[in-house]
């Protein structure tokens, strides 16, 4: 582990104040990218499949932007999601068995945006028959977190964050795991 970091200073971002809510910042950043990337309509009907940090900042960006949708938490709910309504799906769980619950090769014409690197085996013959619209993100852009940083100035709710010190790094690991929340390291 290093103690230093060092970084040319025009890649550093200024916070408006120093909150806990900025430590989303860069996974906000990662969702603003990959939202960026889709076009959207207000009689489309978005479901985000996962709630983890993911989903829940992706539901938090869609709202700032006045869009409705609905969530579906393949963790929390043992029900077959194959059933439910859309024209966009974002898959926030990192999960492609997750993703193969919403029957894609019986839908047409439908938007799919896949945030991460754990989608190896997407029947691509499915995705051209089907006119499935495929849209990979990962990573984000100066601009990505300058976006992520004007959701977060809106935001006046408490952030579920559990914060641990930096010599509890493997039991803020193990919380992670577990509990599937944002974890956060104080200097304090």
């Amino acid at each position: 582990h290093s103690t230093k970091m060092c970084i040319p200073e025009n890649m550093l971002i200024e916070l408006p104040r120093l909150e806990e809510k900025y430590v989303l910042v860069e996974p906000l950043a990662v969702v603003c990218r990959g939202l960026s990337k889709m076009t959207f309509a207000k009689s489309r009907k978005i479901l985000i499949n996962g709630f983890g940090t993911i989903g829940k900042l992706c539901s938090c960006a869609l709202n700032s932007m006045g869009l409705r949708h609905a969530v579906f938490d393949p963790n929390k709910n043992p029900s077959n999601p194959a059933e439910l309504e859309f024209d966009i799906l974002i898959e926030c769980s990192g999960s492609e068995k997750s993703l193969h619950q919403y029957n894609l090769e019986k839908r047409n014409n439908i938007d799919v945006l896949l945030f991460g690197f754990e989608y190896k085996n997407l029947p691509l013959d499915m995705v051209v028959y089907r006119e499935i619209k495929l849209i990979g993100s990962v990573g984000a852009s100066k601009e990505d977190f300058y976006s992520a940083i004007q959701i977060l100035k809106s935001i006046n709710q408490p952030i579920d964050i559990e914060w641990f010190n930096p010599n509890q790094y493997h039991d803020a690991i193990r919380y992670f795991i577990d509990k599937r929340t944002k974890v956060g390291f104080s200097m304090d």
